[in-house]
């Protein structure tokens, strides 16, 4: 994807395997700001922390606070858990990074859709190794271990066909799909009581609502604070399109849906801002 007009400065930090991790950091103006972490989506075959600039700068802005946005390999040049460990490596890089200047002890995950899946993976994986305040799941896949055919399908949603495809192309090994770091909902309750602060988005015409209100469900049985926010007629991926300007491409949701995503784009960010700002 070619880097024009990206607002983020980019970074590289070292791969536990080899190789740099591409990370765009958007620096707040004040010296030991929080730092909010962006996983973009794609299905991990998919998508680009470059789509993402346009979010990040905005809420860097908005709340004064540093953003980073993580690139990660995609399936099938590498199948899981690599999506996950390259964020992770990036995470410690930016920690370790004595040049930035961020709280590191309010450090926030935001992630989407596959990102998510990500996001709820590195919170398993850190258990308080580092101090994350807060993680925001919007539309989250959570879980690779059930068959998509047997999803609830809604008009619009991901097709079980496929998610069968993705599924086979990051997850080729059908043992692991059931692994906490494949799909979170199978987490185990120590696992579970490490899980920071969340808020959690889903959308009425998404087939992986469930796994986010089977996670949220999981996470209030451990006594960790969950807020849950559904947005009725919203579509799986609204928030990045909206604010990518490419929510008109998505022609085949029609004009009047089209337009309902703006409405429900300037609520969840306004309500992942006051996640955030409650918590810093």
């Amino acid at each position: 994807m070619a880097r024009n007009n990206i607002i983020g400065k980019e970074l590289f930090y070292d791969r536990r395997d080899g190789g740099e991790v591409s990370t765009l950091l958007y620096t707040s103006h004040k010296p030991n700001s929080p730092l909010l972490i962006d996983v973009h989506g794609g299905g991990f075959v998919s998508g680009h922390h470059y789509s993402d600039d346009s979010l990040c700068s905005y809420l860097n802005k908005k709340l004064d606070i540093n953003v980073a946005s993580i690139e990660y390999r995609y399936a099938p040049k590498v199948e899981y858990p690599f999506a996950t460990y390259d964020c992770l490596d990036a995470l410690i890089g930016l920690c370790k990074d004595k040049s930035l200047n961020f709280n590191r002890d309010n450090i926030f995950l935001m992630g989407h859709s596959a990102g998510a899946n990500i996001t709820a993976g590195l919170c398993i994986l850190l258990e308080g190794q580092i101090n994350i305040r807060g993680q925001i799941l919007n539309y989250p896949f959570l879980d690779a271990h059930i068959d998509p055919s047997n999803r609830t399908q809604y008009r619009f949603s991901i097709p079980p066909f496929n998610m069968k495809i993705l599924n086979k192309k990051y997850y080729p090994d059908k043992d692991t799909r059931k692994e906490p770091l494949a799909s979170p909902v199978y987490m185990t309750k120590s696992q579970s009581r490490s899980i920071p602060d969340s808020l959690i988005i889903t959308c009425s015409m998404d087939s992986l609502r469930e796994d986010a209100l089977k996670y949220a469900d999981i996470l209030k049985k451990a006594g960790t604070f969950v807020e849950h926010i559904e947005y009725e007629e919203g579509v799986h991926g609204f928030i990045e399109m909206v604010a990518a300007k490419k929510i008109k491409r998505v022609w085949w949701l029609g004009k009047s849906l089209i337009n309902k995503q703006y409405g429900l784009y300037s609520d969840a960010i306004d309500k992942i801002c006051d996640f955030i700002i409650e918590r810093i």
